[in-house]
């Protein structure tokens, strides 16, 4: 669904759902922007990845409910609509 929404997942296909950003400011507000929502989404950035190559990183498990990832994916497109990312 994210790829659906426009999201480059760079074909994840396990638990770990990464969401290509690029610009480490982009992904240091869209973490922020989504932990005001309550969703813990942290970024990875430089050192971690290549420069201007920066991840939010989700990580989806059997506890979690089918409501909480239709708000996760509401969220999504909100927030990758307001930064242009989508």
């Amino acid at each position: 669904n994210l790829k659906r929404i426009g999201f480059n997942t760079m074909n994840s296909e396990s638990a770990i759902n990464p969401i290509f950003i690029g610009k480490d400011e982009n992904a240091i507000k869209m973490a922020r922007m989504f932990f005001e929502e309550n969703i813990l989404a942290p970024c990875v950035r430089w050192p971690a990845v290549s420069r201007n190559s920066a991840i939010i990183r989700f990580t989806i498990t059997t506890s979690h409910k089918k409501e909480q990832i239709d708000k996760l994916l509401e969220v999504c497109e909100k927030i990758g609509k307001d930064l242009r990312i989508i």
